[in-house]
């Protein structure tokens, strides 16, 4: 109620205090500048929203203005000794504390540190920070404290404030062991992404911890071996790009904790012995997509026809300068440059310098150390004993060296003493042949003779008979008789013998009485008395018979 001669008095509100968001955005923008790289992404993030408002609408939030300008003015070749000082610093503590360092692809001898901060770590950085805009995305400039408490959430809320799925080519979780995994969706179905390096080291790092350079179990330590990522999510993402048509990915850097028995030192269990993956998921990806695994490097490779495509390109890589050495394809137990080939048994991928597998310089043969020992090759590859004084004898394996001694063209005096027991008991195997075969050639040639001599006498007789259808039997031959119709009958008879039994012989088959019949010859009667010797007879007479009443 109010009283007469009072008035009320209005409350004042006060008058609101600016806060960020009443920034301009040119104001953010050299804000950012300040930042690292990756920092400014998660300025950008904090500018828009709350990371798990990202999830929540299902990765299709977008950022707000001042995050977009952040983002979009974002340019190469940004500073960044003043990070390099930091995370050397970082790198050194980590170090003193757990009296070890990290392993390094690299031989460094004792100029570790120097060649960490001034060509591994600056190198790393400078692709990134030389790279356009945000087409790769690496959590290396950001302290290990910072990157290893990363959840899915500001990962993914990151993804989506890059436009990661049209923009990104390459990702590096450096250092990000928070992550399950479930943070990458953003980028299903992309077709810009080409590598995923998921290793969580750095990429010129192994993924342990060495005390000096002694190679004993207790000098050696698995990094990151809690770190959350799992195949589940990663694989579900995997899938989702690779059944795209137009997709770009090449590569999956995996961590080495995904690998069997990688609890264990490399010492003890070395890496061939390994299965290579523990995840029934990951075997069934790798199977559907014709997936190349190489564990040397805890990497999947896609878009190569075989494991000796991938091993000749990654050859190819180390040669041309202008490429320039990926130390993510590198052997995570080896230092220096690599050289990879696949083992001509089991097809696996094999590092000559961790597996000590020698190619034969004739025949290209290779066995990784497993197959060797598994199955008990008897055609190993070796150097001979002269490539210990300084011989610039090639491996062979012990089929060429054999082949290549036999024919004269290996002129090693080691190879050959070591060949000499083979080659000499290859010479008397070969005597033995040879003396057998010439045993057989007497045999046959044994045969041919007699046949010879068989063939020659059947060639005789066959002469003989020949000749004796050409030329009459001696005292002996055909005497013709015809008949007044014209029919003429042969008889053959002796030289010697008298007519009168052709007389009768010829009138019984006649059904006729011999005395009715008269035989003539050149127009004279034959008598029975005559003979053919006497009458002359040849092969062209013929004698013709006639009936006593035809001739009266």
């Amino acid at each position: 109620m109010n009283l007469p001669g009072r008035h009320k008095r209005r409350k004042t509100l006060p008058t609101p205090s600016p806060g960020i968001n009443d920034l301009s955005v040119d104001l953010c923008c050299i804000i950012a500048d300040f930042l690292p790289k990756t920092s400014r992404t998660l300025l950008a993030v904090a500018l828009t929203a709350r990371p798990a408002r990202f999830r929540k609408s299902g990765w299709k939030g977008q950022p707000n203005a001042v995050s977009k300008a952040i983002i979009s003015r974002t340019m190469a070749n940004l500073p960044f000794d003043s990070i390099l000082d930091e995370l050397c610093e970082e790198d050194r503590a980590e170090a003193e504390l757990k009296g070890k360092h990290r392993a390094l692809k690299v031989c460094v001898g004792d100029g570790r540190e120097r060649i960490f901060r001034n060509c591994l770590l600056t190198k790393q950085i400078k692709q990134y920070y030389n790279s356009r805009q945000w087409e790769v995305l690496d959590f290396v400039d950001i302290p290990v404290s910072l990157a290893s408490r990363l959840s899915d959430d500001d990962l993914g809320a990151i993804l989506v404030c890059i436009d990661a799925k049209h923009k990104l080519q390459q990702l590096k979780l450096t250092h990000c062991t928070n992550i399950v995994g479930h943070g990458l969706e953003p980028l299903r179905g992309s077709t810009v992404v080409e590598k995923l390096d998921l290793g969580l080291v750095r990429q010129f790092e192994a993924p342990y911890l060495r005390k000096g350079n002694a190679p004993g179990v207790m000098n050696y330590e698995l990094l990151f071996d809690d770190a959350k990522l799992s195949e589940g999510p990663v694989c579900a993402i995997i899938d989702s790009i690779l059944r795209r048509e137009n997709d770009s990915l090449n590569r999956l850097q995996y961590p080495h904790k995904w690998s069997v028995c990688s609890s264990e030192p490399h010492v003890l269990v070395p890496l061939y012995d390994n299965d290579v993956l523990r995840s029934e998921r990951m075997k069934q990806l790798v199977g559907e997509h014709n997936i190349i695994v190489n564990k040397f490097t805890c990497c999947l490779y896609f878009g190569y026809e075989d494991e000796k495509d991938l091993c000749s390109s990654l050859e190819d890589s180390l040669d041309d300068e202008s490429l320039g050495l990926d130390l993510v394809d590198s052997c995570i137990r080896c230092n220096g440059d690599d050289s990879f080939t696949v083992c001509s048994n089991c097809n696996d991928i094999v590092c000559y310098e961790c597996c000590d597998a020698d190619k034969c310089d004739d025949c290209d043969i290779i066995h990784c150390p497993r197959c060797r020992r598994d199955n008990g090759f008897e055609n190993a590859v070796t150097f001979c004993e002269s490539a210990g004084f300084g011989s610039d004898c090639p491996s062979r394996c012990s089929s060429c060296r054999l082949k290549s001694c036999r024919n004269g063209t290996n002129a090693c005096t080691e190879c050959k003493g070591e060949v000499f027991d083979e080659l000499r008991d290859e010479c008397n195997t070969k005597q033995v042949q040879i003396d057998s075969q010439n045993d057989e050639m007497e045999r046959l040639r044994s045969i041919i003779e007699q046949m010879t001599i068989q063939a020659n006498r059947v060639q005789a007789q066959a002469h003989v008979t020949s000749n004796s259808d050409a030329h009459p039997i001696v005292g002996i031959m055909d005497v013709s008789v015809m008949d007044q119709g014209g029919e003429v009958t042969q008889y053959r008879m002796k030289l010697t013998t008298k007519m009168g039994k052709v007389f009768l012989l010829h009138a019984s088959r006649r059904g006729v009485d011999v005395s009715d019949l008269r035989f003539i010859l050149r127009g004279k009667s034959i008598l029975p008395e005559d003979t053919p010797e006497s009458l002359g007879l040849d092969s062209n007479d013929r004698i013709v018979v006639a009936l006593l009443s035809s001739i009266d």
